[in-house]
């Protein structure tokens, strides 16, 4: 169930996705245990990285399908859950944000699927580039041009850095 349904949810972010090693480095970094689920992610995976992962990559989970639509956006809420005002700030400087998916097919998934990329995007722009581009952080007009013209970026990310893009 989804409190905010503004800002979570929908189409384009029906699935959080997290990696694992991040709630390692997390849990070093607050001294305390960061397990599944305290960033608000519905499936937690491993060695599933930003930097890795595109907008447009399809993978298989179990008997699902589904597809990368956007960075995960970090919040006052993730913040105040952790009892640090500028944890969000944290988690964006170090990209570890996670991303959001799209169900293309439903289907039932289980704890220890194995999560298998079945097509990359051409042209990749991967989850850090997009997060570069939305926070200011190394992206260029091109790259900035390149990632609203992913067919399978959400219309929320398309719809923010194309008005920036014409602001600019």
């Amino acid at each position: 169930m989804q409190v905010d349904r503004d800002n979570h949810g929908g189409r384009d972010k029906d699935v959080c996705v997290y990696s694992v090693e991040h709630h390692d480095h997390w849990s070093r970094d607050l001294g305390t245990l960061v397990g599944p689920g305290a960033f608000g992610e519905n499936l937690t995976v491993t060695e599933s990285y930003e930097s890795d992962v595109c907008i447009g990559d399809v993978f298989t989970i179990g008997q699902a399908e589904v597809e990368v639509s956007q960075p995960r956006q970090p919040c006052h809420k993730l913040s105040k859950e952790m009892g640090d005002l500028d944890f969000s700030a944290r988690v964006i400087e170090l990209g570890f944000t996670g991303y959001y998916v799209r169900v293309l097919r439903e289907g039932v998934i289980a704890r220890g699927d194995t999560i298998t990329r079945i097509r990359r995007t051409t042209g990749c722009c991967t989850i850090d580039m997009a997060n570069g581009a939305m926070y200011g952080k190394g992206s260029n007009r091109s790259a900035l041009a390149e990632l609203i013209d992913a067919p399978a970026l959400s219309e929320a990310w398309r719809s923010t850095l194309g008005a920036r893009e014409q602001n600019s």
